[in-house]
């Protein structure tokens, strides 16, 4: 059983993604995904500012956007193509 099984992470590209505009990885590959047990949520990438991080959160649907100042998670987007395509027309931003 892998420990990634209890997230959603089906629609994020195991490649991840590298932004040429910001010259920047906006979702990490697979093997770069770092699991937080203890919080109960996976991070799969992030926007390279304020230390925050994609999110997928175990047993739910989505990516999330986690502030940790604030250690919220906010709803950003149904799968990963949503947020490369929302974050690139700037439709999605934290």
């Amino acid at each position: 059983m892998s420990a990634f099984e209890a997230f959603s992470v089906r629609q994020i590209p195991e490649a991840g993604f590298y932004s040429a505009t910001e010259q920047y990885w906006l979702l990490r590959t697979s093997a770069d995904w770092k699991l937080h047990e203890d919080g109960g949520w996976l991070e799969v990438g992030g926007p390279g500012v304020d230390g925050i991080s994609f999110a997928v959160k175990k047993e739910e649907e989505g990516i999330f956007a986690y502030y940790p100042i604030d250690r919220e998670f906010v709803w950003k987007a149904k799968d990963g193509a949503s947020l490369i395509s929302g974050w690139l027309d700037g439709s999605i931003t934290v």
